[in-house]
């Protein structure tokens, strides 16, 4: 269980829908925290040219996106099952749109879902943010790899010949760099 007093009023006492969906989201914003550590790892091995220690931390890094995948869905379904019973306000259909559902929670404890939501929010971005940094520096460098792959395939002879003039083994014609280098 996430510790989610930072999302929960102590002076309160909140409805038990409130009280899950805000642990759903707490939940989100552990996970997103965890993330940003993965990622780190990824841009310190990247840095550091350590491919193996790259392959590690993007396999760590695919498994908490996984989890965090399945968080959202279920914090989704959960946001639409309130909206569909219209619990504490309007519910007026189905929706998993976040600030939708606001208006089915009880307006004492409106703010606090708000806000752990808005966190997850901008975490979300600064984390996007990281992996569009990322990704630009990985397909630079993968396009340059590429190049001299390219380059150095173009100068050498494609066929190898044996005494008698048969072919013994044929070279490639070119390299693809994917993803292991």
């Amino acid at each position: 269980m996430v510790n989610s007093g930072l999302f929960f009023s102590d002076s309160v006492y909140m409805d038990k829908q409130t009280q899950q969906l805000l642990e759903i989201i707490a939940e989100q914003a552990a996970l997103l925290d965890t993330i940003f550590g993965s990622q780190k790892k990824i841009r310190e091995a990247v840095n550091a040219k350590n491919w193996e220690r790259f392959e590690c931390a993007l396999s760590e890094y695919d498994r908490l996106s996984g989890q965090f995948t399945a968080k959202e869905t279920e914090r989704a379904r959960f946001c639409a099952s309130l909206s569909r019973r219209g619990i504490g306000g309007a519910g007026s259909g189905e929706t998993n749109d976040m600030f939708a559902v606001l208006d089915c929670i009880p307006s004492q404890y409106r703010e606090n879902v708000r806000a752990a939501f808005a966190l997850v929010r901008r975490k979300l971005a600064v984390s996007r943010i990281e992996n569009a940094a990322l990704n630009e520096y990985l397909k630079i460098t993968q396009n340059f790899l590429q190049g001299v792959f390219t380059t150095l395939t173009e100068t050498r002879s494609n066929k190898v010949y044996s005494r008698t003039g048969g072919i013994v083994r044929a070279q490639p014609e070119r390299l693809v760099l994917d993803r292991l280098l």
